[in-house]
């Protein structure tokens, strides 16, 4: 089992090195020379620092970095270019901020991604492992501006006090003061505006005089793919009952699998449609089993004969994180991890005992009604529609008894379809 699931892994992994996503799109080298050709298209949060491109599709790519091009794009999706501009160094993450203003920053040329273009000014951002910084930059300079959102500790105070410095609001008001375009309307949403690309988006439009803006994000190219879609399914489970605890004690007994169909439905969140490798899945299942308890084989002889029936209700919710490690726009192979959040109904729960041909009803076991487990999925999914699936839901600890207990699992086919 443990070279199998080495040699597992070991696939896996050459499968996904070997993933390429080709979208159409050109690169700008140094001479300004605009090639067309394919990038391929990675799901990556950080800014590349290099690009992959090659002039036909049947033809091997090449790497290109910072030092190579001046700027590139995928046709319909992204385009990033080159600048030499200082870079902040601090953190924002409540984790890890600094106690006092940390003013470090770095000078460096980077691949910069363009958010906005216009006819005064231009947004662009940069993102590492410590954070995402905007930039705006004048069609008249050559050097973008960070726009700076920062939080630091209080160094004069004893208790974690975080101060926030959100210069990028009056930075943008003083852009749009010298475009004419600041008035109490702008000032009003510049003062309300929050650090994120949506906001920005909208002010750096209105410093440029143009509510639409121009940039590709508004104009996706024709076909492309959502980032949200519902789902709906059907399968069968097995669900096993298996004993743990004493071996002799009264209350054990065997359970026979139980096998029972189920439906689900829910939502895939998909974190880069035009890539479709991530995504998270929010799943809402419902299936019953019913259990005939026996005697157990190495239970103590006795004139009483036990025996157990119960039937279970299972509503659970699954959130769970899928990784398509075989990505092709018809056809895809993956794996996922969730946790599940279960609520159990008990229609019948009965304890017999038997003894000289008379068989009378006794206290039964307490079983629990919520649990939270985790599970693992493997399976595929054909023409962007049709997802067949193999689910492992890790056993559950059905009681609370100190001295025995019983763990439910269940292996399940599912069949979802994706609209």
């Amino acid at each position: 089992m443990k070279y199998l699931l080495l040699a597992i892994l070991n696939f896996t992994v050459c499968i996904c090195q070997a993933q390429k996503n080709f979208k159409k799109g050109h690169i700008v080298n140094n001479d300004g020379e605009i090639i067309s050709g394919y990038i391929n298209y990675r799901e990556k949060i950080k800014s590349p620092v290099s690009v992959e491109f090659k002039k036909n599709k049947d033809e091997r790519s090449s790497i290109y970095t910072v030092r190579d091009l001046k700027s590139f794009e995928i046709t319909g999706f992204e385009s990033y270019a080159r600048y030499s501009c200082k870079v902040s160094m601090d953190y924002r993450d409540l984790n890890n901020l600094a106690r006092g203003n940390d003013t470090a920053y770095k000078t460096d040329t980077l691949f910069m991604r363009v958010l906005e273009t216009g006819k005064y000014v231009d947004m662009l951002s940069y993102q590492d492992k410590i954070k995402i910084r905007f930039y705006i930059k004048a069609i008249s300079d050559s050097i973008p501006q960070e726009l700076v959102c920062k939080a630091y500790l209080d160094p004069n105070k004893n208790l974690d006090v975080v101060v926030e410095v959100n210069d990028f609001r009056y930075q943008l008001m003083q852009y749009a003061e010298q475009h004419k375009a600041a008035n109490d309307a702008f000032n009003t949403k510049a003062v309300a505006a929050n650090y994120n690309r949506d906001d920005l988006r909208k002010l750096v439009r209105l410093i440029n005089g143009n509510s639409e803006g121009n940039t590709m994000q508004n104009n996706p190219p024709a076909g492309s793919k959502k980032w949200f879609r519902f789902i709906a399914g059907a399968g069968v489970s097995r669900s096993s009952i298996r004993y743990s605890g004493i071996a002799t004690n009264n209350d054990r007994f065997s359970f026979p699998d139980s096998y029972s169909p189920l439906i689900s439905s829910g939502f895939d969140v998909i974190f880069k449609p035009a890539i479709g490798r991530f995504l998270v899945r929010q799943e809402f299942s419902y299936y019953k089993a019913a259990y005939k308890g026996t005697p157990a084989s190495d239970r103590p002889s006795s004139v009483y004969i036990h025996s157990y029936n119960f039937r279970q209700q299972l509503f659970y919710s699954t959130t769970s994180l899928l990784y398509n490690f075989y990505n092709k726009n018809n056809y895809k192979l993956f794996l996922a991890g969730g946790i599940n959040v279960y609520l159990m109904g008990y229609p019948e729960n009965r304890h017999y005992i038997t003894a000289f041909n008379q068989t009378n009803e006794t206290t039964p076991m307490y079983f629990r009604k919520s649990f939270v487990g985790a599970s693992v999925r493997a399976g595929a999914t054909l023409a962007n529609h049709l997802s067949v699936s193999y689910i492992y839901e890790t056993p559950l600890s059905m009681t609370l008894y100190t001295q025995f207990d019983y763990k439910l699992s269940s292996h399940q086919l599912r069949f979802n379809y994706l609209f």
